[in-house]
């Protein structure tokens, strides 16, 4: 038998032909048969012809993810705080009402975490402070005048007055030349002075109002009486 070049099918033969390209089997559609198995059918095939049966190679990759490049939108699942849309966004977003606080995206939160303390709260405790020292204060024979409270500070005058404005009438008659020293405020590391007895309490209790409240009303009286 002689094959024609091209791997042509042979006329009037039963046998099957392969064509030059490999994995392509061609089958003479005069058979009879529905399928034909070239393994289990009997062919007659010279030593010119040859059959390739298709490869099939099957490989194993594991592809690792690729870290998005800049400015891609990542999807992630956000724990919302205190039941607060939270949309993906650069900068951190301001809560309404809130002072300071900002919204904050974490991915676990326990649900036993209170919210952080109100804005108006703070503002209220901070009023409650000021308000307690400057009732404190105002019990000291400093601003009450019931006592006789500042002493003349030139050596061997030993002149008091009850009122922050007979001290100074005095000394403007008595010592033209003395500068009155300025009072300076009574917590450590506040390097204020003032001139007034007065503006220097009413100070404490605006500024430092926590530490108006770690004293009575005696250590006040006592400081400036002693000056």
């Amino acid at each position: 038998m002689e094959s024609k070049e091209g791997g042509d099918q042979r006329e009037g033969s039963d046998e099957i032909s392969v064509v030059s390209d490999p994995g392509t089997l061609v089958i003479d559609e005069t058979q009879d048969n529905d399928y034909l198995d070239p393994l289990e059918s009997k062919l007659d095939i010279s030593q010119d012809t040859s059959v390739v049966a298709p490869t099939v190679l099957v490989v194993e990759a594991q592809i690792e993810p690729r870290p998005p490049h800049e400015g891609a939108e990542v999807p992630f699942d956000v724990v919302e705080d205190w039941a607060v849309e939270v949309r993906p966004s650069t900068q951190p977003e301001i809560l309404d009402g809130i002072d300071g606080w900002q919204r904050v995206k974490s991915k676990k939160r326990s649900k036993s975490m209170s919210p952080p303390p109100h804005g108006g709260v703070r503002r209220k405790l901070a009023c409650s402070s000021i308000e307690k020292a400057k009732e404190l204060l105002l019990r000291s024979n400093v601003l009450t005048g019931n006592r006789a409270w500042i002493s003349c500070q030139v050596l061997g005058c030993k002149v008091t007055f009850s009122n922050l404005q007979d001290f100074k009438t005095h000394m403007s008659k008595a010592h033209t030349n003395v500068t009155i020293e300025k009072v300076k405020c009574l917590k450590t590391g506040c390097n204020s002075l003032f001139t007034d007895h007065k503006e220097c309490m009413s100070h404490l209790a605006l500024n430092h109002p926590d530490y108006v409240l770690r004293h009575d009303v005696r250590f006040f009286d006592e400081y400036f009486l002693q000056r």
